[in-house]
């Protein structure tokens, strides 16, 4: 009871502390914690300051990874204010889990109420600093890309050079790091290097720098080989037991690599294309077969021109004898001729002759094949039609393709028909009364001979049509300004395969 009557002597009848006793009581100071800068460090030492309240010098400072339960003393503490810290802390687990404590000489401490203090790594660069390389200038895509590891990376531009509209007039991708254009090195025409800085940011705001070169260049010449195939001739057709003959191979010109012309002939030099000039190129048509006694004619010649190059230009391939008794023509390859009628002749370092043809009695007889770039064509003998010439066979697309063969003679009567050749070049037809078979499409294969029995009569089939290939290194190919024509285009290493196939088509630089 008298420790009652004590307490009601110090407590007032509002429940407060008597004023006449206030100096017996004993209150707390304790420090506070309110913010930390920066909130994230990585794992080397490192300032950071505390703001709060009550700070009393010196005091000591812990940070705690809850996530963990460690506690880390901080290097050293240094007393600012009563509102500031400065503490120099390394803390060797990222996290983003640590909270703060202060505890004052006194022993009263605070704890900041929050994870107020986060730790990670700096976002590290992979791609190395320097040169991304030299890119043709007015280049519409990809320029280079960029790359960082990190958590969540960003990417932006510190200077304003790689997206300057008047410098190097690229995008950056912020998510991928991919720089591309539109129109690399905006409005100049002549060689810039761009210097500009690129920032990686991860999650927690960190980030890194980097500097990077581009570098533009403009197109003045570049060296191009190039593969010229003519149109095959058509082939021959004929009445009376006659086997109809082969036509011959389109003109086949090569400057790719090692491998030869056609007829023999050594590799040509390449080409020279120059800025400012436009070249024009054209793919010869197959010629037609003979429709039944009447001639069919030559492949269309194909070609490379240029105010500033001596064209290139392959020659149509001959067509095949018509009738018994008449010739071959004369082209790229020689058509074959027929029983009694010479063979064509090939163009020099363009293709082969054509055969002759043969008579296994009475009116049965057979025309000669084709000549193609690789050989001549067969001679028909007894019983058995002329095969057509070889081909010859080019990797300048890339892979090995043969091309040119002439085109086979067709049977009659006991005659076996002649075979197809490597290149295109078609097989003649066999026995009765049958057309000859086309040439292969773009490979200026020559046509084959049709086949007949009694006074019937069969047409040749056509020739295939040539095609014109192109190959430069693609930084050439990327500063063209115009291209037209029926074409293709396939990248091969460091090189571009432009193939034409039909008509007349153009490239300018």
């Amino acid at each position: 009871m008298t420790k009652a009557r004590k307490l009601s002597d110090l407590i007032d009848a509002n429940g407060d502390v008597k004023s006449t006793h206030l100096d017996n009581v004993v209150t707390e100071t304790k420090p506070t914690v309110s913010s930390v800068s920066p909130s994230t460090i990585t794992n080397s030492a490192t300032n950071i300051t505390i703001t709060g309240t009550n700070f009393v010098a010196i005091p000591r400072v812990d940070i705690i990874n809850t996530a963990t339960g460690i506690w880390y003393s901080v290097n050293t503490v240094t007393h600012n204010s009563a509102t500031s810290l400065t503490v120099n802390v390394t803390l060797p687990v990222d996290a983003g889990t640590y909270r703060i404590r202060v505890e004052n000489p006194d022993g009263l401490a605070g704890l900041s109420n929050a994870n107020f203090l986060t730790v990670s790594d700096l976002p590290t660069w992979t791609t190395s600093a320097g040169s991304l390389g030299t890119v043709a200038g007015n280049t519409n895509g990809a320029v280079a890309t960029v790359a960082a590891s990190g958590d969540s990376i960003t990417y932006s531009e510190v200077t304003n050079v790689l997206t300057n509209a008047s410098l190097a007039n690229c995008s950056l991708n912020s998510s991928t790091g991919a720089i591309t254009s539109t129109d690399f090195d905006g409005s100049s025409t002549s060689a810039r290097t761009h210097t500009f800085t690129l920032r990686a940011t991860d999650a927690q705001g960190q980030t890194a720098d980097r500097e990077f070169s581009l570098t533009s260049s403009y197109f003045t010449s570049a060296t191009v080989s190039y593969l010229v195939i003519a149109g095959g001739g058509g082939g021959g057709g004929d009445g009376e037991t006659v086997g109809g003959a082969g036509g011959g191979a389109g003109g086949y010109r090569n400057s790719y690599a090692s491998e030869s012309s056609g007829g023999g002939g050594s590799t040509e030099t390449p080409l020279t294309f120059n800025a400012g000039t436009t070249y024009t190129i054209t793919v010869g048509a197959g010629g037609t077969g003979n429709p039944s006694r009447s001639a069919g004619s030559n492949g269309g010649n194909s070609s490379i021109s240029g105010s500033d190059i001596t064209d290139v230009v392959a020659i149509g391939g001959g067509r095949a004898a018509s009738t018994q008794g008449q010739a071959g023509q004369t082209g790229g390859s020689g058509g074959g001729g027929s029983y009694g009628g010479a063979a064509g002749s090939g163009t020099a370092n363009q293709g082969y002759a054509g055969g002759t043809g043969s008579q296994s009695g009475g009116y049965q007889s057979s025309g000669g094949a084709g000549g193609g770039a690789g050989g001549a064509g067969g001679n028909s003998s007894a019983n058995s039609a002329g095969n057509g010439g070889a081909g010859l066979t080019s990797a300048i697309t890339g892979s090995s393709v043969a091309r040119a063969g002439g085109g086979a003679a067709g049977s009659s009567g006991s005659y076996s028909q002649g075979s197809a050749s490597a290149g295109g070049g078609a097989a003649g037809a066999s026995g009765g009364n049958n057309n000859g078979q086309a040439g292969t499409a773009n490979t200026g294969g020559g046509g084959g001979g049709g086949s007949t029995s009694g006074y019937n009569q069969a047409a040749g089939g056509d020739g295939g049509s040539g095609i014109v290939i192109l190959r430069m290194p693609t930084t050439a190919f990327n500063s063209k300004t115009a291209i037209s024509g029926t074409y293709t285009t396939a990248t091969v290493g460091s090189d571009t395969v432009i193939s034409y196939t039909a008509g007349t088509g153009t490239i300018a630089f």
